[in-house]
């Protein structure tokens, strides 16, 4: 076995305050996660996000484990950390920096892992974070006028607490929806172009 860490960041149109809290909200910060569905939220302790509080998982596939995350070290508006109770012994730190286009948030994440896998499974962990940094960056530019308020509201009251199976129905039914639209004004301009012609 042996320790590696990895680190990505990425600039998000948005107030620090705003993304700190994102961040510090359990619940968001899980939704917001492309591994979202892979586990539950068991509880979270009356006190967080308090140093030595912890939120409690359980994994969605057999054998069901249970872990947790204590909270290590904690600076308003600066830095979140926390460390899981699994194998891997992971650590991870959520790190905030005020910057000209916004905020800048930055993830690491230390674990330990067979040397032999190291290579596959460092590019799982450097993937998944890269894809959970810009659902941030999405979810947080969503502030920007009255459509994308609107759109960020129904995110969070409908879309965002939704299982996985259940947002990919969701999806293909707007996608049939918008490719219906658009197939029924192609329909239409040909219609009045046949028309105009005769």
């Amino acid at each position: 076995m042996e320790t590696t860490k990895v680190i990505a960041w990425v600039d998000i149109q948005a107030p620090l305050q705003e993304v700190y809290e994102t961040v510090l909200n359990v619940e968001r910060r899980m939704q917001l996660s492309p591994l979202w569905g892979s586990t539950t939220l068991e509880g979270v302790d009356p006190d967080y996000p308090e140093i030595g509080s912890a939120v409690h998982f359980k994994l969605v596939a057999p054998p069901h484990t249970v872990y947790r995350a204590t909270i290590t070290a904690l600076e308003s508006l600066a830095l979140l950390a926390y460390r899981l109770t699994v194998a891997r012994g992971t650590r991870v730190t959520w790190r905030f920096q005020k910057v000209s286009a916004g905020t800048r948030l930055t993830y690491e994440e230390v674990f330990t892992v067979e040397t032999e896998e190291r290579e596959v499974f460092e590019q799982a962990v450097r993937k998944t974070i890269q894809d959970w940094l810009l659902n941030f960056k999405r979810y947080g530019e969503l502030r920007q006028g009255k459509w994308q308020g609107l759109l960020k509201w129904l995110l969070d009251r409908y879309y965002l607490p939704m299982r996985p199976d259940q947002r990919k129905a969701v999806q293909i039914i707007l996608y049939m929806n918008i490719v219906g639209m658009l197939a029924s004004t192609v329909a239409i301009i040909a219609w009045g172009i046949a028309f105009g012609l005769k």
